[in-house]
């Protein structure tokens, strides 16, 4: 369940706030019933009325229902009965409007950042130094942002609440303390007062986008936690270590700040009552008051509402900040005015179900007892959602003999991007023949000038289409453990890739191990590559599961050069390879060239297929005749089908082991928005609506979100197929 944003519309009312210490709020109920009156009114006046909750407005598509009748604690809707009643149909809405529940939320507030240049500054806040802690604060994340470093050894994070990032170890000018997003989840690191050596602790969960979550960090003296709505989500044993908290680096919110002043990361979203701590809070501290607001008390130093009253000065402390850009915005999380409302039991979720009308039901409950507005989401999964991504096997004599061959696989891909809606671009290695004597240069002026074709922007592709290369034992020199890939670097190197927004990062100061990301409709992926070597490094196979583990909803791809062999055993680095990813949750799909042939194996682990793919055709004629691989992937199936193309010989390969298809799990991949179904106004229990005359053969996802007018939660999205006649 996800907290999603909450928005105040200027001019309604609000309710009286309540602190920890709390005097009483007013209920739900009597501000819905004020606010309906006020409803009914505009609605007799105009034909259409804006809910007291948000933004959600009538529609001529809309046809009010009656709720089904049933046992005490369900509540329906069905499709077709047309009646008065407290339901509504909202099937093929004109405008992709929600209706709202009637009522007035409590005050809501928070800051925006842009992500670009936004954030709030405090100087050195000498109070906010500290060597025990708890970070608190409401965050919405609505884009990726921009990263900071908390120092060497340390993360990379998007910050969130900070007092210094990387600058200088061994003295004043380390991070005392920062806490923020590594990829989709939480981080935090301070550097220690012993030699500036970094502690970084990461969370587990993915922070969903557009929602609001309560973020914590604490630090006991001993052992880092990471908190997510309430919940453990990651920790660290430091040894003892103590933070720097005599830093003389700045504090900050929305961004992180060197000893000058000098800000670097930027977060894109919104933040709201951010609080500082003197001590580590438990867990059921965090938990029992992330939804009220603070008044000054023991152990909180700093606390920063974000509101309209307050805007970045402190309700407890005294350290004042001073905004750069960000502004205060009508939303926030609805505290001191109860908890959210609980949504489970979605069904159904991932099974086959009869043509037909379709019963989607939910569970929720409401810990205040206050009215619920449930309302369903659906959208159809076709053909207009699969998508493609091309696989280029060792070009290394295309490079030497034939580089024609090699744009003509290239020029194949940009050609064909809106055919098979391409998304991406994968090399398996073996650019190159020869690596760096003086006499091989041309081949890796050919090389360039085959991958060049994909940089050029097209379509939605403002950097060109992503493109990703494994280093193969062909592009070093020797070409053997890990050999020197200089000419690799000069062409293909960082700089080449920093910039385009699809570039993810790399390891050390060299692109032999990099990543990068891409999307298909709503789901991420996660491209990542290393360098051929037969006993890969422990520190670079940690790097490479973090990239993964740090993006727990996307779909992860590993490519490497040599993984698997003819016969489909491993060879030796692929067999560390396939033990490091089998307990890397996201990753579906690892990809290799090296030995000449074709074949795959699938392994089932933890509930989950992982899939290996071995393509090699140098030994064909002319160095492989340009056969590549064309990966079709259908959201609406959950299937990746394999293809074997040659565009210099405008042929398919069509054998089962050039030409086949895999399960892999694609929730999300849709792109078409999703369409509000039905309303169910007042409910509780067991809540339904219905899909009707669902068609055979068909794939559907759906999502629930229940309102109780100052908050609103919803579930996963959820898919199901339909059964063919």
């Amino acid at each position: 369940m996800d907290l999603e944003p909450a928005t105040q519309t200027p001019g309604r009312s609000i309710s009286k706030s309540r602190a920890m210490h709390g005097p009483e709020k007013i209920s739900h109920a009597a501000r819905a019933a004020l606010c309906g009156l006020l409803a009914f009114v505009l609605a007799c006046l105009s034909f259409a009325w804006t809910g007291c909750g948000s933004d959600g407005a009538a529609d001529d598509g809309w046809v009010p229902l009656h709720a089904d009748g049933g046992d005490a604690g369900k509540s329906d809707v069905d499709a077709h009965p047309l009646s008065d009643g407290e339901t509504t149909d909202m099937q093929n809405p004109e405008d992709g409007s929600v209706s709202e529940a009637a009522c007035s939320a409590g005050a809501l507030s928070s800051m925006l950042f842009d992500g670009v240049n936004d954030g709030i500054s405090m100087g050195v806040a000498p109070s906010l130094g500290l060597s025990t802690f708890t970070l608190e604060a409401w965050v919405r994340r609505d884009g990726p942002g921009q990263g900071a470093s908390s120092g060497n050894g340390g993360l990379t994070l998007v910050p969130i609440i900070s007092k210094g990032r990387g600058e200088n170890d061994e003295t004043v000018k380390n991070c005392n303390y920062l806490l923020g997003f590594t990829g989709e989840v939480l981080g935090a690191d301070f550097e220690d007062m012993a030699d500036g050596g970094n502690h970084p602790v990461v969370g587990a969960t993915a922070v969903t986008m557009g929602d609001w979550h309560h973020v914590a960090a604490t630090y006991d003296g001993t052992t880092y936690r990471l908190y997510l709505d309430g919940k453990l989500d990651g920790h660290s044993d430091t040894g003892g270590a103590k933070p720097r908290h005599d830093s003389a680096q700045h504090f900050g919110l929305g961004t992180a700040l060197n000893s000058t002043g000098v800000a670097s990361g930027r977060l894109k979203g919104a933040l709201a009552e951010v609080r500082v701590w003197n001590t580590a809070l438990s867990a059921a501290t965090i938990a029992g008051n992330m939804y009220r607001t603070a008044d000054a008390q023991t152990g909180l130093v700093g606390r920063w509402p974000l509101d309209t009253s307050h805007g970045a000065d402190a309700a407890v402390g005294s350290v004042d900040g001073v905004i750069t850009g960000a502004v205060l915005t009508n939303a926030g999380p609805g505290l001191d005015d109860g908890v959210p409302p609980k949504i489970s039991g979605a069904s159904p979720a991932g099974e086959q179900v009869p043509a037909g009308d379709v019963k989607l039901a939910v569970d929720v409950d409401d810990p205040d007892s206050e009215p619920l507005d449930v309302t369903f989401y659906t959208r159809e999964l076709t053909s207009d959602d699969d998508f493609a991504i091309v696989v280029l096997p060792d070009t290394q004599l295309y490079s030497q003999s034939h580089p024609t061959y090699f744009t003509k696989q290239t020029q194949f891909a940009r050609s064909n991007l809106a055919k098979y809606n391409i998304r991406a671009v994968l090399h398996n290695g073996d650019i190159v023949n020869k690596s760096s004597e003086p006499t091989y240069k041309q081949q890796w002026t050919n090389a360039v000038n085959a991958m060049k074709i994909l940089e050029p922007k097209i379509a939605d592709f403002p950097d060109g289409i992503p493109y990703l290369l494994a280093v193969g034992n062909h592009d070093q020199d020797p070409g053997k453990t890990h050999g020197a890939t200089t000419e690799f670097n000069d062409h293909f190197g960082v700089d080449r890739f920093a910039g385009r927004a699809y570039y993810g990062g790399h390891y050390g100061s060299t692109n032999d191990e990099k990543w990068i990301t891409f999307s298909a409709g709503d789901r991420d992926f996660v491209a990542l590559s290393l360098s051929y070597d037969e006993d890969p490094d422990a520190p670079i196979i940690a790097w490479a599961r973090s990239v993964f583990l740090q993006r727990p909803s996307s779909f992860g791809i590993f490519d490497a050069h040599s993984i698997l062999n003819t016969g489909k055993g491993w060879t030796d680095q692929g067999a560390v390879y396939f033990n490091a990813f089998k307990t890397t949750p996201s990753v579906q799909i690892l990809t290799c060239g090296h030995i000449h042939g074709e074949t795959r194996r699938t392994d089932t682990v933890s509930n989950r297929e992982l899939h290996t793919m071995l393509a090699d055709f140098q030994k064909l004629e002319n160095g492989g005749n340009g056969w590549l691989r064309l990966w079709l992937f259908s959201p609406a199936k959950n299937e990746l089908h394999v293809r074997t193309h040659s565009p210099v010989l405008n042929s398919w390969q069509t054998d089962s082991q050039s030409d086949f298809k895999l399960k892999v799990n694609l929730a999300g991949a849709g792109k078409a928005a999703f369409k509000p179904l039905a309303t169910v106004k007042n409910a509780q229990g067991h809540v339904t609506a219905t899909l009707p005359k669902a068609k055979a053969g068909t794939t559907h996802e759906w999502y629930a979100a229940v309102n109780d007018c100052v908050h609103r939660a919803h579930t996963p999205h959820r898919r199901f197929t339909v059964a063919a006649p």
